[in-house]
């Protein structure tokens, strides 16, 4: 089984009372990082929270205001100018709009990426809120490394095989976007949130 980080939407903010039995809607998973686009839907308002997930003694999720999250993530795909970019962030647009997925609050559980990294859960946590309340500079790494000059060959080469003007129609470094988080949108995560069920060999996961 892939480490993954898991994004779910809800109207209770975890660790309230009653939450317990609150509606979880599942909204995406990455496998083997937290992606930015993750840390953009949870930087409004963010806070640690209890885990939906697993028992924990200390508050390994993080969660902040949905339509926050939504606003800053869409300020943030409104400047990638990628044409091979515009399908798959018009499918993000749509699928976080969908009323089905609305919620009060968006959550971030990464307890199995922690886990890659050590133990203290609780500690790579409160980096993590520290890492989304400095986001934007990995935003602007992420644009700039998007429009960054194609590598030129010299010589003989580069008069022969200079850049083609598709090199020079702001597509000139797509595969960046292949890490931030976009197009895994899906109401079907790993873990069934709508009662996170106990699984085989998962004694810590809630029931």
């Amino acid at each position: 089984m892939a480490n993954r980080s898991y994004l779910y939407s809800t109207h209770c903010l975890p660790g309230e009372e009653g939450c317990e039995t609150a509606a979880r809607i599942g909204l995406s998973e990455w496998a083997y990082d937290i992606p930015l686009v993750y840390k953009l839907l949870v930087s409004g308002q963010p806070r640690v929270c209890p885990s939906s997930i697993w028992e924990s003694d200390e508050d390994i999720a993080i969660a902040g205001n949905y339509a926050e999250g939504v606003a800053r993530l869409k300020r943030f795909l409104a400047r990638i100018d990628v044409p091979s970019a515009q399908p798959v962030i018009q499918q993000t647009l749509a699928f976080l709009d969908d009323t089905a997925n609305v919620s009060t609050y968006i959550v971030l559980e990464s307890r199995e990426i922690f886990e890659m990294q050590g133990d203290d859960l609780g500690a790579q946590n409160q980096d993590l809120l520290v890492e989304i309340a400095d986001a934007g500079a990995e935003e602007d790494d992420i644009i700039a490394a998007l429009h960054a000059p194609a590598a030129e060959p010299h010589g003989l080469l580069g008069k022969l095989f200079g850049p083609s003007h598709d090199d020079l129609s702001g597509d000139l470094h797509p595969e960046v976007l292949d890490d931030i988080g976009l197009g895994a949108w899906s109401n079907d995560l790993f873990f069934d949130l709508s009662m996170t069920a106990e699984l085989p060999g998962d004694d810590d996961i809630r029931t």
